[in-house]
């Protein structure tokens, strides 16, 4: 369930002048209805569609992840659960009237099933499968983020309020054409995982 992406926030967030409003994207096959993403908005305007890989990436970014479960190829097949263990770390910077905006994030991840044999209680594989983890979200990180800003213009993430609260007046602040720049941003990501422990099932 993505909270910000009730009715009543939905509502909220259509006054809201620093945060675009989201709602849940809904799939339908004969009778059968279920949630598939974000429905992302530039004001009342549907502007695109957040898929599951996309809600997770969201999730982590604003500290709404619970927990989620996820797939990594490499270094053989793992299925993982995942949550935060820290809240993540958002930084903005205008260079040349663009911003940089730079962003940690912070996954816990259980194991809970391997494809094959490996041996998961040396230090050197865990860190192997931290890497891979890293890796993955990173790159579903930035596949989200160009989507929200280059593709669609929507800061449903609130990145305007958090840039606006470094500046000393709101005066100063609207010499900021952020409705139009952040459009144009770039995007710094760093993923810190941890694997805490694991209760493998193996394929025999």
């Amino acid at each position: 369930m993505v909270k910000d992406a009730s009715f009543i926030n939905f509502c909220n967030n259509l006054k809201n002048s620093t945060r675009e409003p989201i709602a849940i994207y809904v799939d339908s096959n004969d009778s059968i209805i279920q949630a598939d993403g974000i429905a992302v908005f530039k004001g009342e305007k549907y502007v695109g569609y957040l898929n599951a890989i996309d809600t997770i990436s969201h999730l982590f970014i604003t500290n709404a992840v619970k927990n989620c479960y996820i797939t990594l190829d490499e270094p053989n097949i793992i299925d993982l659960e995942i949550k935060k263990y820290k809240n993540s770390r958002i930084k903005i910077f205008l260079i040349d009237n663009t911003p940089l905006i730079s962003i940690e994030i912070f996954p816990e991840a259980n194991i809970l099933y391997s494809e094959t044999n490996f041996n998961y209680t040396e230090e050197s594989n865990i860190e192997e499968i931290e890497n891979a983890l890293n890796i993955s979200l990173k790159n579903s990180l930035t596949n989200y983020l160009y989507k929200i800003s280059r593709e669609y213009n929507s800061d449903i993430v609130s990145f305007k309020k958090i840039y606006r609260s470094t500046f000393l007046t709101n005066d100063d602040f609207s010499k900021i054409d952020w409705e139009t720049i952040f459009n144009n941003s770039y995007f710094s990501i760093k993923v810190s995982s941890r694997i805490l422990y694991s209760n493998i099932i193996r394929k025999e």
